[in-house]
């Protein structure tokens, strides 16, 4: 793709290869919040974060035109709700957050830490 790095974040040793970089990940929790915590750690002033599970079949770079009017984009989650929270509406199926993509500013890494706090 052109004008786009590829990263991969990882607690094990890899060789780059189709990646520009190799980030390494430290004392995992192997938990969701990993992910959380990594979030801020982008080297990148935008990302598009993918879980590993996710394929990309076709151009996805129009996501990146979302964050010149939001700071933050995510996927709709495509099956029922796992969670009861009070307030929420049945109809609200929250986001899939295997697809996140955002601008990687403090307003970011607040945003990451109150969500780590509320995990």
């Amino acid at each position: 793709m052109p004008n786009v790095e590829v990263s991969i974040m990882t607690d094990i040793e890899l060789d780059s290869g189709p990646f520009d970089r190799v980030i390494p990940v430290t004392n995992p929790d192997y938990s969701f919040r990993d992910q959380i915590t990594l979030l801020p750690e982008s080297p990148y002033d935008r990302t598009l974060y993918l879980d590993s599970d996710i394929y990309v079949y076709e151009d996805i770079l129009e996501v990146f035109d979302l964050l010149d009017q939001f700071d933050v984009a995510m996927a709709e989650i495509q099956v029922s709700p796992r969670w009861d929270l009070e307030g929420v509406p049945e109809s609200f199926y929250g986001y899939n957050t295997g697809v996140v993509a955002y601008n990687n500013t403090e307003d970011f890494a607040e945003f990451c830490r109150d969500w780590e706090a509320n995990v």
